[in-house]
């Protein structure tokens, strides 16, 4: 993920309804709509190639990637992880779900997306609705947080259902109860 003086891509604007349809249709057209907790990695190595007879997942070194923790090239159906989150992601690390459904985003919601012909501009200029990046985050909340899965919960009891960080729990109840006002 990027932090704000960083640069993101302006995509076709997509609202958060938007997000939480596409989400929730890939939870369904993966069948796994009742699951609480999404099994990411098995979702990554065996359903990915199974839905997608093209895709290809990649696992990087650390001196390939730097500070990049993952990355989607939808057009060519490849999605990368840094070394240190796969290994993350394999001990059901909630930050390594979320960089994990985060790429799964950009897979889905940029696929026929000529990003690197898009506009590139500092993150903080971009509206969100048009920012990459926050699609791709919205995606991965929606994805692994759905709301009928989490209504009425706690922040520990997001984070132990949905195998989530903590940080991750208190944004998204933070972002519900402010559209909820």
């Amino acid at each position: 993920m990027m932090t704000n003086d960083q640069y993101d891509f302006i995509v076709a604007p997509r609202s958060r309804a938007v997000i939480r349809k596409a989400a929730l249709g890939f939870r369904d057209l993966l069948e796994i709509k009742e699951y609480k907790f999404c099994p990411v990695v098995e979702l990554l190595e065996f359903v990915m190639p199974y839905y997608d007879n093209n895709f290809s997942f990649e696992v990087c070194s650390i001196s390939e990637m730097g500070d990049k923790e993952g990355s989607a090239i939808p057009d060519l159906h490849i999605l990368q992880l840094r070394e240190d989150v796969y290994f993350d992601l394999h001990k059901d690390d909630g930050r390594a779900r979320f960089t994990t459904c985060h790429e799964l985003g950009h897979y889905f919601l940029h696929d026929n997306v000529e990003l690197s012909m898009n506009r590139i501009a500092k993150r903080a200029d971009i509206k969100p609705y048009r920012s990459a990046e926050w699609q791709a985050d919205n995606f991965a909340a929606e994805f692994l947080m759905p709301l009928e899965v989490i209504d009425g919960m706690s922040i520990n009891e997001i984070v132990k259902t949905c195998g989530v960080s903590r940080k991750a729990a208190e944004l998204r109840i933070k972002v519900l109860s402010s559209i909820s006002k």
